[in-house]
């Protein structure tokens, strides 16, 4: 996937300043000021939801009756603290913070200004920019409003957009909760499993794949010229995911 330069002065990891009634500033180059909200505001801008950040709560807001340290393994899809970008449901960007992504509850994890972990509204974002660890570019992005009658996704489920372009590849790593026989007794344990799915987004529909198939792919893309090229000087299948949004992103360069 294409990378985006959203590089931090390298002096300070982020340049701030203080305005009044308007929170704190962090300049982006290329990308111009981005609002870090100060603690009260922040929580009316991502919406945030009264929720205990260390219960474990299901994708629908029920409590599970036990916390995430309870459980071996991890629902975040990454476990450190990543700077992230986050924009409105209109696109409009309004915070840098701290995140995690749970992908048991489909819940964005953050950190307010004074490192308090929050649970936000998801109804009140639409699309975050992970930032890698050095802050220096966007290592991926989740976004979510792909619901069609071609899935079952809910309106609010964030997925990994892995391309960028007319029709995107896009990715959703989901845990569940399982209960396995200890190796230690009669005792059980209870872990995070999880499971990847792929989806094709494009002309408004978005379509689960059954697997990362190419033949499949090719099947519902419209302009069969672009890939019968394609397939004309390109011997090797589609099986792996990088193979895929290589080929999406020769496809959506010369679709026109």
């Amino acid at each position: 996937m294409k990378k985006y330069l959203v590089a931090i002065l390298l002096s300070l990891s982020f340049a701030v300043v203080n305005a009044q009634n308007s929170g704190t500033l962090v300049f982006v180059p290329n990308s111009g000021p981005v609002n870090i909200i100060e603690t009260v505001n922040m929580r009316s801008a991502l919406g945030t939801i009264n929720l205990d950040p260390f219960a474990v709560y299901d994708i629908d807001g029920n409590k599970k009756g036990f916390n995430y340290a309870d459980i071996g393994g991890s629902p975040f899809l990454i476990d450190d603290w990543r700077l992230a970008i986050i924009y409105d449901v209109n696109l409009k960007k309004i915070a840098v913070v701290k995140i995690r992504f749970n992908t048991y509850s489909n819940q964005i994890h953050y950190l307010d200004n004074k490192d308090q972990e929050l649970i936000a509204d998801k109804g009140a974002l639409k699309k975050i920019d992970i930032l890698k660890a050095d802050d220096k570019e966007v290592e991926l992005i989740l976004e979510k409003g792909f619901t069609s009658e071609k899935n079952k996704l809910a309106n609010d489920q964030f997925l990994e957009v892995l391309n960028t372009g007319s029709v995107k590849l896009l990715k959703q790593i989901t845990n569940k909760i399982v209960e396995k026989d200890s190796l230690v007794g009669t005792a059980k344990v209870i872990k995070f499993s999880s499971s990847v799915s792929y989806y094709l987004n494009k002309e408004n529909s978005c379509e689960r794949l059954r697997k990362l198939d190419q033949s499949e792919i090719f099947a519902l893309l419209t302009n069969k010229d672009v890939v019968a090229e394609y397939e004309k000087n390109n011997k090797q299948k589609l099986r792996k995911e990088k193979d895929v949004i290589e080929f999406l992103n020769y496809y959506n360069s010369h679709n026109h």
